[in-house]
């Protein structure tokens, strides 16, 4: 377990468990949010046989992020060659956003990556219209590398993808 002390907040970014399951279900609470959130990964509404499924891959490490021992936040680290690694499905609680809580939590993973498991390349995937999100991968010095145009159909919307890479 890796806990980080800020300002007040005890942030521990700890492995997501089934009984955890739970949390992303009610978080993730409608259509667009679930595409936004998951892309074509699962459909809505999210389920424990889904989210089990997707978490088997063994090179899929989820983590839940907690602050003063409350559920807030959650992120993947996909392995995707010995030293690359991909950042996925980052999601705060809307309660605590606007906080830096996803900063943090970011932070937190990109160090993980590198300490535990030898990570040198970390890319992650946003859609273009994710502002905040983009703002905080710019932050924490991620470069996009490629940008796919037009990729991706929710409904009538079409939508853009960046994707970002922080060398380590």
């Amino acid at each position: 377990m890796y806990k980080k002390s800020t300002q007040g907040s005890s942030l521990e970014l700890i492995p997501f468990r089934p009984q955890d399951y739970s949390l992303l279900i009610d978080w993730i609470n409608s259509e667009e949010l679930n595409y936004l959130w998951g892309g074509p990964c699962y459909q809505f509404p999210l389920d424990f046989e889904q989210i089990a499924a997707h978490c088997q891959d063994v090179d899929t490490h989820a983590y839940i992020l907690k602050n003063n021992h409350v559920s807030i936040g959650f992120i993947e680290l996909i392995k995707m060659t010995k030293h690359h690694f991909r950042i996925a499905r980052v999601f705060i609680h809307p309660n605590h956003r606007g906080l830096r809580f996803g900063h943090r939590m970011l932070e937190m993973v990109c160090q993980r990556a590198k300490q535990q498991h030898n990570a040198k390349h970390l890319t992650l995937r946003v859609f273009s219209k994710n502002k905040a999100a983009l703002a905080c991968y710019y932050s924490l010095g991620f470069k996009p590398f490629s940008s796919h145009l037009n990729v991706r159909q929710y409904k009538d919307q079409i939508w853009d993808l960046i994707e970002m890479e922080l060398m380590l």
